[in-house]
């Protein structure tokens, strides 16, 4: 019985990314859906400028953006949308430390001292 060559040379034709360049791709596809979805559900409504930003994103592209749109985009906005993507149950938690202004670090701190008070 013979054996097909043609699934052989259709995944040797197809290029080979490393997982990180997927992801980043991928990324880059969905994060204005995921940044639409998160304006439709009501986050992103206090006025700062990370909230102006992602409103804005609701009808232009990152390519759109000035040097400190895409600054802040990255800041502010990119860490969530990939916790978002990769931890969805985490995200809740992440947005509210984002919006409390604390640093990761601030909170591990934060919650030892808790754990020491106690």
């Amino acid at each position: 019985m013979p054996t097909s060559q043609a699934p052989y040379e259709a995944q040797a034709a197809a290029p080979q990314f490393r997982q990180d360049d997927i992801w980043e791709w991928q990324f880059h596809m969905d994060h204005l859906d995921v940044i639409r979805d998160l304006v439709d559900e009501g986050l992103f409504n206090e006025g700062r400028p990370e909230d102006r930003l992602a409103h804005s994103l609701m009808s232009c592209t990152l390519d759109d953006l000035g040097p400190s749109e895409q600054s802040l985009f990255e800041e502010r906005l990119k860490p969530l949308l990939e916790v978002r993507c990769t931890d969805p149950d985490r995200f809740v938690s992440e947005y509210r430390r984002q919006r409390s202004g604390k640093t990761r670090h601030q909170v591990s701190i934060d919650h030892q001292a808790g754990r020491l008070a106690a």
